[in-house]
């Protein structure tokens, strides 16, 4: 009877000791294939960084055997980055390897990454991804659908000329975004519905994307906006009833808009707009004087290349306090 039992405890045993060497063996060519993937992207001009919770154990061992080389058994955080100074690239150069670490990226800022449709889906495997930006030229809504997984982004920066509300319908389930970038998107009012719900936005860039006026009735509910760039837009003065209730607005782009004084007004209600840009708009000495004496807390203004006389200034009733930079280059002043 005991050596029946016996027998069972060193089968079981075997059996574990065979089990725990697979998984080794399986976890040591896993983590070659990472290494090698990350230096392939380090070939291509990406920097590439990891780290894990084995971290210090792989200091000790390097500082006691200097001259040894280990295989990562990492299941960390892995941040991919390449600067816009650097050269563009195709992440279809890197497809592989991006779908060997895709379940390890954290971070994903490539922003002249250029991603097509073909490898959307790789980066929509990224689930753990927390900050990503790429070139979204040659991405189309279908594309862009790939990303619906990626629910623990907090940061989003996209130029996609092609994307419109149907490509982003899942940006609203990304509770923890903060920060947004859809450049030159044809992104419109069922997209800003969706960013108006989210909780955490502090920054969202809309440059050059078909947003309309009336489409900013849904950022009333973003209390925790400080930054809004909607320059290169269509937005005009019907904008400035929806303007006017952005109450936690600090930062404000509006240049190359349709805005004139009817916006000015508006904004001089604001109580934290520090910094302001309405450069090559249409507004007037009547829009300026507003804004003068209404923003109290305004420190820059930019009003380059707009219609603006000496008599913006004359006379003022009250003049910001913090106010310390006016650009007027291009104006009638300047000419002066």
């Amino acid at each position: 009877m005991k050596t029946g039992k016996r027998k069972n405890w060193y089968l079981l045993f075997s059996l574990a000791l065979i089990i725990a060497c697979v998984l080794s063996i399986l976890l040591y060519q896993q983590s070659i294939a990472i290494s090698q993937a990350e230096n392939n992207l380090r070939a291509r001009g990406y920097k590439v960084s990891s780290s894990s919770n084995l971290d210090p154990l792989y200091r000790l061992i390097s500082q006691a055997l200097p001259g040894v080389s280990l295989p990562r058994f990492s299941r960390g955080e892995i941040r991919i980055i390449s600067s816009i100074f650097d050269s563009p690239g195709k992440v279809s150069e890197i497809h592989e390897d991006l779908e060997i670490l895709a379940p390890l990226v954290k971070e994903f800022h490539c922003e002249r990454a250029l991603v097509s449709d073909r490898e959307a889906p790789i980066l929509g495997k990224m689930t753990h991804l927390s900050r990503l930006s790429f070139d979204g030229s040659e991405l189309t809504d279908a594309g862009a659908r790939e990303l619906a997984p990626l629910k623990n982004l907090g940061w989003l920066s996209i130029h996609g000329p092609q994307l419109t509300d149907d490509g982003l319908i899942w940006i609203g389930d990304c509770r923890d975004l903060w920060r947004i970038y859809l450049v030159n998107t044809q992104s419109g009012d069922a997209t800003l519905q969706r960013i108006g719900t989210l909780p955490e936005l502090d920054t969202l860039y809309l440059s050059g994307s078909t947003v309309s006026s009336t489409d900013l009735c849904h950022l009333k509910q973003l209390k925790k906006l400080r930054w809004l760039v909607l320059s290169r837009t269509e937005i005009d003065d019907r904008a400035a009833p929806f303007l006017r209730e952005l109450h936690s607005v600090k930062r404000l782009q509006l240049g190359e808009t349709q805005v004139s004084d009817e916006v000015c007004a508006a904004l001089a209600r604001l109580d934290h707009l520090e910094y302001l840009m309405l450069d090559e708009t249409a507004v007037t000495d009547t829009g300026v004087r507003a804004l003068l004496e209404g923003g109290s807390h305004l420190e820059h203004l930019n009003l380059r290349n707009c219609h603006i006389t000496a008599a913006a200034f004359r006379n003022l009733k009250s003049w910001p306090p913090r106010l310390t930079h006016i650009m007027l280059m291009g104006t009638d002043i300047s000419d002066q």
